[in-house]
């Protein structure tokens, strides 16, 4: 799964298409920033669907959830691709199997915020007009709240402090 909706915009402003693997409400809000399509990681056979959708395997594939889709996405990953993982909300890869990385000669690149230049060229997006998609503001007092809207699994977008 990506940061959906800043990987959405981002692709977008460089000429990809990104199909969100989220739950359907989500891949709906996705489309209005731009998402091709997308699958719901809760589907058996969301690889399947998603190879189907977009007629070959993916280049790249950003992953933030680890566990089981991240065990997939080395599956559906074409030979030679990339997939960039960030997090691992859904906990640990299931029987890894390192033979999948080495016989389709995948890189497979751990991300938490980049670089100082990565976040330059951030600000050089953010200068032609992108901005991140924000779900809710909540003052500082209120962070139990926030904490809630964030377990709920009900945000689309960057869930933001007010201090």
């Amino acid at each position: 799964m990506a940061p959906m909706t800043t990987t959405t915009r981002t692709t977008r402003c460089r000429g990809s298409r990104s199909r969100p693997i989220r739950t359907t409400p989500k891949i709906a809000s996705a489309k209005q920033y731009g998402a091709a399509g997308g699958v719901t990681h809760r589907a058996s056979g969301w690889p399947r669907t998603l190879l189907e959708m977009i007629g070959r395997r993916p280049d790249v594939i950003v992953d933030g959830a680890g566990g089981d889709t991240l065990a997939q996405a080395l599956d559906l990953v074409k030979p030679g691709g990339r997939i960039v993982t960030y997090g691992a909300t859904c906990g640990a890869v299931p029987n890894l199997e390192v033979r999948r990385i080495f016989w389709k000669q995948i890189d497979i690149r751990g991300s938490t915020m980049g670089t100082p230049e990565d976040f330059s060229r951030m600000l050089d997006l953010y200068a032609t007009g992108v901005r991140p998609v924000v779900d809710s503001v909540f003052p500082l007092e209120n962070v139990a709240q926030a904490h809630a809207r964030i377990d709920s699994g009900d945000q689309f977008g960057k869930i933001v402090l007010r201090v």
